[in-house]
Formats: C-alpha cells, sequence, structure tokens
C-alpha cells in the first residue's frame, strides 16, 4: 500500500469514457458540495460525456455550474504551470484527476509529487483513472501503489475490496 503524508492516492478502472463519467460524477458531486477543489490532467477530453451525465441528474444549480466549470477538455503534463492556484484552504481538500494510459499516469504523478515535495502545507488527493485495456496484468502493482480504490460505490479500503484480490 502506498504511504505519503502529503498525498492520498486512490485508483479506478474504466473501460470507456461513459462507464469513466458515470463513475466518477456522483463521488465528484459529493466533494464539490463540502467545497473541495477539483483539478484535472487528462488525456483526452470528456466534456462531451460530463454534458451528457449532467443533463440527466438532478442537481443544485451552484453544484451544476462548480462541475460544469473544471475543465474537461484533454490536459497534458506539459501545462504545469496553473498549479500555482493549488492552496489548501481550511476545511477543504485538493482532488487532482488524472486519467489514460499507465505510462502517462505514472509520469504525471511523478510530477505533482515534485510539486508538492517543495510546498510544506499543501497536501491533495489524487485519483488516478487507469483505461483497462491498458493495464495487462499490472493490477496488483497498480493496487500497491494506491491507498484506496474508487468504483461505482465509492472508496473503498484496497483489503477490503474482494474484487481486486487477485
Amino acid at each position: 500500500m502506498y504511504k505519503n503524508e502529503k498525498i492520498k492516492r486512490m485508483c479506478s478502472f474504466y473501460a470507456s469514457d461513459i462507464h469513466l463519467t458515470t463513475m466518477m460524477l456522483p463521488y465528484l458531486v459529493t466533494k464539490v458540495e463540502k467545497g473541495d477543489k477539483i483539478y484535472t490532467f487528462l488525456d483526452h477530453s470528456i466534456e462531451k460525456e460530463i454534458q451528457i451525465l449532467l443533463s440527466k441528474l438532478n442537481l443544485k444549480n451552484k453544484t451544476l455550474e462548480t462541475i460544469k466549470s473544471i475543465n474537461w477538455k484533454a490536459k497534458t503534463e506539459m501545462e504545469f504551470s496553473n498549479t500555482k492556484e493549488w492552496k489548501n484552504i481550511e476545511g477543504k481538500e485538493i482532488y487532482i484527476l488524472v486519467t489514460g494510459k499507465q505510462k502517462n499516469i505514472q509520469e504525471i504523478n511523478q510530477k505533482i509529487e515534485k510539486l508538492i515535495e517543495n510546498d510544506q502545507n499543501l497536501k491533495v488527493n489524487i485519483i488516478n483513472f487507469f483505461d483497462i485495456n491498458d493495464i495487462n496484468n499490472d493490477i496488483k502493482e497498480i493496487l500497491k501503489n494506491h491507498d484506496k480504490v474508487l468504483n461505482t460505490s465509492g472508496e473503498k479500503e484496497i483489503e477490503d475490496n474482494h474484487l481486486w484480490v487477485i
């Protein structure tokens, strides 16, 4: 299991973009309603899928507008200059969503770790969404590098998630 005082890591696995958004959005709604901040590093745009799913949900206007304002377009690791806006606000958390292929996710996580090292007060939650078609037989290794698993029923402790035991 992954241990770092400043970074909590969750992983999730998706088969398609609509599967990704269906799994991600209900969890994010609860975080947005608490006032937590959401940032994204997506390997491709999921803006269309987010809009489709949002149109089917009955959300408060403020929550809906906040979710719509999140950058759901592709954002590469080259865009790390905007991370200066990451600040912990008392009682609020920062969530960074990373999607894509395993190698890309690892590279972005390493860059986030370096940024976090340099800021004494910054703590973040990273949720890595792995494309199931890319992970081969690396599920055990992926789980070792994360604290929890996120699925359609929410956050689960890895040792409690018998589905992932191989």
